[in-house]
């Protein structure tokens, strides 16, 4: 079984868009941080707000180690969605739909950031 290469330009897309991708995925993963602090920073003013200041350096360790926890989590989901993003891509290539499933993934992560924008708005 024998596999088709691609032309230099067909490569150079791939390349450049998987590249693109993967640098618009850590951006949603900032923003999804973003606006985890912010909600967890509503949660902490209304918790201090009932209970008074005398849970403000447990509540400050919780939102730390929440902050810690989404970013390692967060972190090895977006390697695993970037590996996928360049295989879709790559499959894509081969079948000759690389430029419509790269503008499906754009859009996919460009609402997620929309979202994540909107949400850090709002609160």
């Amino acid at each position: 079984m024998t596999e088709e290469k691609g032309s230099f330009r067909d490569t150079l897309f791939y390349g450049a868009g998987w590249v693109l991708l993967s640098a618009i995925a850590i951006l949603d993963l900032l923003a999804f941080r973003e606006a985890l602090l912010d909600v967890l920073t509503l949660i902490q003013k209304n918790i201090l707000e009932r209970r008074g200041s005398d849970v403000r350096i447990d509540l400050g360790f919780a939102i730390q180690t929440v902050d810690y926890a989404m970013l390692f989590i967060g972190g090895v989901a977006t390697v695993a969605i970037v590996v996928w993003i360049e295989y879709y891509l790559r499959q894509g290539q081969k079948k000759g739909l690389f430029f419509r499933r790269f503008l499906r993934i754009l859009g996919v992560e460009a609402a997620i950031f929309v979202l994540m924008l909107i949400l850090v708005v709002l609160i």
